[in-house]
């Protein structure tokens, strides 16, 4: 798999990256229940589950300063009440939770979850939460990585490792990763301003000409990679081998 970034972050003469690591991404929809009550005659009566939301994203927020440099927490209010003169009921949040491992993001997602269940008791909601699919780390195979690096033209365009700041998104190819060899790399398209991911400015940049024909030679690299895989039967046991080792490694982290 590859993926576009912005291309004003790469070195001048560098057009994609190969090897790139990828942050594991625990998701989270929680749901806090609280109970109405009209605001103004009787908001005595009501438990505000707006107030539990409010609650538990200050403290994610205050989370984050005891949080590794590399790790992220972020997050949304999905439901969030409907009326200012009724006490929210019920409410919901979204978050995702990244590390530079599986087990790290998992590790660092219970830490948050102890932030909505104090917010849930701090003001009497009920809480649960629903376990959205999860995005495993990026784990490249070194040797496709090179091989890719080899295929795609023009030669010498493509450098090894990505600047720190370049890409540090999270995607389903990690979890293929965990199930065979796998890599995702990274290649750059002209944007405005260098307007990086998700954002107006990139989006515009990827309906361009110039980024739809480097997509389609990152396309062609990689399908010659795929290509040698399957008739290059020492290639291939490379790549077995070197996945195999790898995956010893993972389970330890």
């Amino acid at each position: 798999m590859a993926h576009p970034g912005p291309q004003s972050k790469l070195p001048s003469g560098i057009n994609a990256v190969s090897y790139v690591r990828m942050l594991a991404n625990v998701k989270y929809r929680v749901y806090f229940t609280g109970r109405e009550a009209h605001a103004s005659i009787a908001p005595w009566h009501g438990v505000n589950a707006l107030d539990a939301v409010c609650l538990s994203y200050n403290a994610v927020s205050m989370l984050r300063q005891q949080i590794r440099p590399e790790e992220r927490i972020h997050g949304i209010f999905r439901e969030a009440g409907t009326r200012p003169n009724v006490t929210p009921a019920d409410c919901c949040v979204e978050y995702y939770v990244r590390s530079t491992t599986r087990r790290g993001a998992e590790e660092l997602g219970k830490r948050v979850l102890k932030c909505f269940e104090g917010a849930a008791l701090a003001t009497g909601c009920e809480w649960r939460k629903e376990d959205l699919p999860a995005y495993f780390d990026v784990r490249p195979s070194k040797a496709l990585c090179k091989a890719w690096m080899e295929a795609v033209q023009p030669a010498g365009s493509v450098a090894w490792e990505d600047p720190a700041d370049f890409f540090q998104g999270s995607t389903d190819m990690g979890n293929v990763c965990y199930e065979c060899p796998g890599f995702h790399g990274v290649f750059g398209i002209e944007t405005e301003d260098g307007a990086a991911n998700h954002t107006k400015g990139f989006t515009k940049g990827a309906g361009t000409q110039d980024a739809f024909e480097r997509a389609l030679e990152c396309g062609r690299a990689m399908a010659e990679v795929g290509w040698r895989v399957l008739v290059d039967e020492e290639f291939a046991a490379e790549v077995k081998r070197e996945w195999e080792v790898d995956m010893k490694v993972a389970e330890g982290n």
